[in-house]
């Protein structure tokens, strides 16, 4: 599983970097902040995982702000984060930065491109942007942001032909892009890691977001140790690291939470909440499904990933690619007369089919090589497969599923995202509404009723003709749409 963000090193000179920042603040004269790379993804949800891999969503995130009167400064480097800035821009003065698009993940070069050793990455760049050595103006929320966001489009003499591995977004509310990060009395700052141990970028995420974070805070700009809340694993020092302060708390949900809630009851207007994150995304590709009230019908809801992808020295750009077959497998009935599968108008150009070797079936493009019967990155596939009798509850089975891409023009296919947890503590499909995954249920309008799915798993006819291991069933209380 790709990694969603790797932190970088802060401390690098100063001064370079406030020489850096005039340039690029000369150079984006009278440039909008919104780029050509925005796409707010309107109501498409966004979340990053704490430590515990719980899910922490972007309408939970305005909840606990909703009511704040200052302003907040947001900024993530985790994948899939663009669905924050819709939720957090609601707000009266908030400027809110992602690493990505809503179905983007947020990479560096070493995650991407075979050969190199360049950690580097988006929300790295954006918060070395911030360096300020006193002298002229501070960087503001929105020149930080300009600095930072083609850095990545351009390592070791090597120019991203499609743009870049990420595509940064900056949100804007009030008059929240010209806040700077030096201390008034009565601000806040919020420092977040969802690493754990084990996980490769544990240390980095201290040296970098939690310790390299503090250090700017109170170094570059003023802050007394106390306005700044830090929550790292379990609240703990790295044993690797020795330094004189201790994390604020762990990094868990409810600790984070609970700290943006407290932020926005004490501020006042003149005041600003100041939020870096640095965590796992919540999972790629969505697939989910739901028993209708007929007990014949499984419903399908399918959101491809858009994610880079390079294969054998190959580079591929998310714009010009899709998934072009869905794989469900687990099938043992195999008969294709007992199956009629409905699929959405959007999917003109393709069929289904049963391999009976792989106990699966395939709803796929017909020609993977017509580029305009690709599934879009980001876009929602309803599909109804009906099964030939109704159901019974012990009948139903768990299944997984599989998206498939062309390499290429439609060369051959290549597994991109699987729901299947694999024997790791993460799955590729753990990003389901309500089910038994491993944080929140989704609160988006597309949520309810989907019932099942959790780390990949969809529901499939289990009939007792051909399936004797009880582990498979599941509860389906159907009806609920």
């Amino acid at each position: 599983m790709s990694i969603c963000s790797r932190p970088q090193q802060i401390g690098q000179s100063r001064l370079y970097l406030s020489w850096a920042i005039i340039a690029v603040m000369i150079f984006f004269t009278g440039v909008v902040a919104h780029g050509k790379y925005n796409d707010y993804s309107i109501n498409k949800p966004s979340a990053f995982r704490d430590y515990q891999q719980v899910m922490i969503w972007d309408s939970e995130i305005f909840d606990a702000f909703e009511g704040l009167k200052g302003t907040l400064m947001f900024s993530t480097g985790s994948c899939f984060s663009g669905g924050f800035v819709d939720d957090l821009t609601k707000l009266d003065h908030a400027a809110v930065v992602t690493a990505n698009t809503w179905h983007g993940f947020g990479m560096s070069l070493y995650d991407f491109l075979p050969g190199q050793t360049d950690t580097r990455a988006f929300h790295d760049d954006y918060m070395n942007a911030f360096g300020w050595n006193g002298e002229g103006e501070p960087p503001t929320f929105q020149t930080a942001y300009l600095a930072a966001r083609d850095s990545i489009r351009q390592t070791d003499d090597y120019t991203w032909y499609w743009g870049g591995i990420e595509f940064p977004q900056l949100g804007v509310s009030g008059n929240a892009a010209d806040g700077t990060l030096i201390y008034q009395e009565g601000d806040r700052a919020i420092l977040f890691s969802g690493m754990w141990p084990g996980n490769e970028y544990f240390l980095s995420s201290w040296d970098y977001t939690i310790a390299g974070g503090r250090n700017m805070l109170v170094e570059d700009y003023g802050w007394p140790q106390n306005a700044i809340t830090t929550l790292f694993y379990e609240g703990n020092v790295p044993p690797e690291r020795s330094v004189s302060w201790r994390p604020s708390g762990s990094g868990t949900k409810e600790n984070l939470l609970n700290a943006m809630t407290a932020a926005a009851e004490t501020l006042e207007p003149a005041n600003k909440v100041v939020v870096f994150v640095i965590a796992h995304g919540r999972s790629s590709a969505i697939m989910t499904s739901r028993l209708l009230r007929d007990r014949q019908t499984i419903e399908y809801l399918m959101i491809p990933n858009g994610r880079n992808i390079a294969l054998e020295g190959h580079i591929y750009p998310a714009a010009d690619y899709g998934c072009t077959q869905v794989e469900i497998t687990g099938l043992k009935d195999l008969a294709p007369s007992h199956y009629a599968v409905t699929l959405p108008d959007s999917l003109a150009g393709w069929s289904w089919r049963i391999d009976p070797k792989r106990e699966s079936m395939f709803i796929e493009a017909v020609d993977p090589r017509d580029q305009s019967t690709w599934l879009t990155p980001g876009d929602e596939y309803v599909i109804r497969m009906k099964y030939y009798r109704a159901l019974r509850t012990n009948e139903m089975g768990q299944g997984r599923w599989i998206l498939w891409l062309p390499e290429g023009g439609g060369g051959p296919l290549f597994e991109s995202d699987t729901g299947w947890h694999d024997g790791s503590d993460l799955g590729m499909g753990e990003h389901v509404p309500g089910g038994p995954a491993l944080g929140s249920p989704d609160p988006s309008v597309w949520g309810n009723g989907w019932e099942t799915g959790g780390d990949g798993s969809i529901l499939i006819p289990a009939t007792t003709d051909y399936f004797f291991d009880p582990s498979c069933f599941i509860e389906t209380p159907g009806g609920r749409h």
